[in-house]
């Protein structure tokens, strides 16, 4: 046994290669056989940090790596085009994609393509479109600022540490669960009293790391500690079952609501059940499975993200006072009339608010990497030929830090860019969001948008009216990727106090 695997480590030693294999024309860190680029990586906890300081080293260029898969990494705004908006068809999630995320997404929005991804797209437009929605949704959102404002008035009169990640991801979880299924579950007051996540979010957010974790392991090794049920994929199994009880919960009480009630609730879920029955699609969109898979895709789409554009706001705040000041005066001069509402059309006046905001979205994309499996042969715009099954990355973080695209500044935070329209990327408004993929692009582009940044501003206007300053408690450095967490949404490791 030991001869054995002793020839077996000199092979995979012996045989390492320079780049990727079949991709060794793009620069790229070293491959060995069984583990593609896996010890290349190594720490996994701060992978996005090492996918976008290779993203610099290859001068923004195209690169490849693999881990169970041959694997382009792109950080040009013409690939982007090309994958999301004028090849769309040729470009999915795939079967890798979908089969390491299920275990918890399901079959939900954002890890399925084809028919079943149109019926979502097409129910879910439906609901962000009703005006019932709108009005909803400021209620909310100004409750649940409102209350994180006291919160941290009584923790600044303390002078008491805090995770402000973890204030912002209860009063976005609180805010959304309450449009997404009329009940807030009071999550931020919990966590204030607690100062830890409740079991339901610290499950979530885990199980989400867990499965992002695949997509840097090879596919044999992660299923194998899954079938032993070993390290974090043993913590999962555990945390699923966890997750899934609350989930169920949700959605048998949906089913007890009689069709009249339904019709006259406000909630996303409710209007979601009252479109399946509308359009004779019980069988297919009222199962126990499939409306699981809604409510939870629903929240790791409504929830964490705009948490993390939060807190990046807050922690470049810190760094930038005059940014900061000058926030705090436009909000003073939109809200001196004391008859004003905080309404959209407040919310929307507020230009250097909402520069400051999309500069955030830029420099940390709460998305910072997504990833497509092309279906045919195709090439990309900057020459380089996939193959079918094959997949592309394309580094958000890095397309929106490449200097190509955004100018000799483009690590600078200068929300003046966005009033100005300086760089490259604002040569053209049909192609913007090739240059600024924060929302994705195309056909697949974020049908919240709106809605994310409506419940951002509420969160600014209420806080900074109050005076709300927070202090990074740490030594903290805003070019520092290794502060974040592996996982699909930037989050940072540890929480930020």
């Amino acid at each position: 046994f030991i001869g054995a695997l002793f020839t077996l480590f000199a092979y995979i030693w012996f045989n390492k290669t320079d780049g990727c294999p079949g991709k060794t024309h793009l620069p790229g860190p070293p491959h060995y056989p069984f583990f593609g680029a896996f010890f290349a990586i190594g720490d996994l906890n701060t992978m996005t940090d090492w996918v976008l300081d290779r993203c610099r080293m290859y001068k923004f260029k195209p690169w490849a790596a693999m881990t169970s898969n041959a694997n382009i990494i792109t950080c040009d705004a013409d690939d982007v085009k090309h994958i999301l908006i004028d090849k769309f068809g040729n470009y999915v999630k795939g079967p890798k994609f979908h089969e390491r995320f299920a275990d918890l997404l399901g079959n939900g929005i954002f890890v399925v393509d084809g028919d079943l991804w149109k019926q979502h797209r097409k129910a879910a437009s439906h609901l962000f479109a009703t005006k019932k929605l709108r009005q909803f949704q400021e209620i909310a959102f100004q409750r649940d600022a409102l209350l994180l404002s006291k919160i941290l008035t009584k923790k600044a009169e303390s002078n008491a540490e805090f995770d402000l990640q973890a204030l912002f991801s209860a009063l976005t979880f609180d805010s959304f669960c309450t449009l997404a299924f009329d009940n807030s579950f009071d999550v931020l007051r919990e966590t204030d009293a607690t100062n830890r996540r409740p079991d339901f979010l610290r499950a979530f957010d885990d199980s989400v790391s867990t499965l992002n974790r695949r997509f840097s392991t090879p596919d044999w090794l992660w299923k194998l500690k899954r079938a032993l049920r070993v390290g974090r994929e043993g913590v999962f199994v555990a945390d699923r079952k966890l997750i899934m009880s609350f989930v169920n919960k949700i959605t048998r009480e949906r089913r007890q609501i009689s069709d009249e009630e339904l019709n006259e609730r406000r909630d996303l879920l409710s209007a979601y059940v009252v479109y399946a029955k509308k359009n004779n699609l019980e069988q297919e969109m009222l199962t126990d499975a499939y409306l699981a898979d809604v409510v939870l895709n629903f929240i790791l789409a409504g929830r964490d993200t705009t948490a993390s554009l939060l807190t990046s706001l807050f922690r470049v705040l810190h760094h930038h006072h005059a940014i900061r000041d000058q926030i705090e005066a436009e909000i003073d001069a939109l809200t001196a009339d004391s008859s004003a509402t905080l309404d959209l059309n407040t919310l929307n006046a507020a230009e250097f608010l909402h520069a400051t905001l999309l500069e955030t979205l830029r420099l940390f994309p709460p998305v910072p990497v997504d990833v497509k499996m092309a279906c045919e042969k195709d090439t990309l715009a900057s020459n380089n030929e996939l193959l079918p099954n094959e997949d592309v990355t394309y580094h958000i973080a890095g397309i929106q830090r490449n200097p190509r695209n955004w100018g000799d500044d483009a690590d600078q935070f200068d929300p003046n860019r966005w009033i100005e329209k300086r760089g490259p990327a604002f040569a053209n408004d049909a192609t913007m969001n090739a240059y600024f993929p924060a929302f994705n692009a195309g056909p697949r582009i974020c049908l919240g948008k709106t809605m994310a940044f409506a419940e951002a501003k509420t969160a600014v206007f209420v806080l900074m009216k109050h005076r709300i300053r927070v202090a990074v408690a740490r030594d903290d450095h805003l070019d520092d990727f290794k502060v974040f967490m592996n996982g699909p949404v930037l989050q940072f490791r540890g929480g930020l106090p």
